[in-house]
């Protein structure tokens, strides 16, 4: 029984991750014409951060994610410290991967 409650939480976690990187690959890419957008939807997209998550942001996300994820306990001002430390994002931008690893630490797990 605990093994079927540890798969589902394992599962639970792993849709969430899942709909987080649909979310960030929407977010970092280039808004298209006609499209509204936001500051805070648009953090990551300026050419320096597009840049660094199409040279080593999106081949590594997965393991980013885990390793500050674990590193870091899902705290959000050292996950955010992590990533930018990581990949080079601007604070911001970073903000958004740190928020997204606090986010899972505290409601999936």
């Amino acid at each position: 029984m605990a093994l079927l409650r540890a798969r589902g939480r394992l599962l639970v976690c792993l849709a969430v991750c899942i709909l987080a990187l649909a979310l960030l690959r929407r977010a970092l890419r280039s808004p298209e014409e006609g499209e509204i957008t936001s500051e805070e939807t648009s953090l990551c997209t300026s050419s320096e951060n597009a840049k660094k998550w199409k040279a080593k942001g999106y081949p590594n996300f997965l393991e980013d994610m885990d390793s500050c994820g674990r590193q870091c306990m899902g705290r959000l001002t050292c996950a955010t410290k992590c990533i930018r430390t990581r990949n080079g994002y601007t604070e911001d931008c970073a903000t958004c991967f740190g928020t997204m690893i606090s986010c899972t630490a505290s409601k999936c797990w």
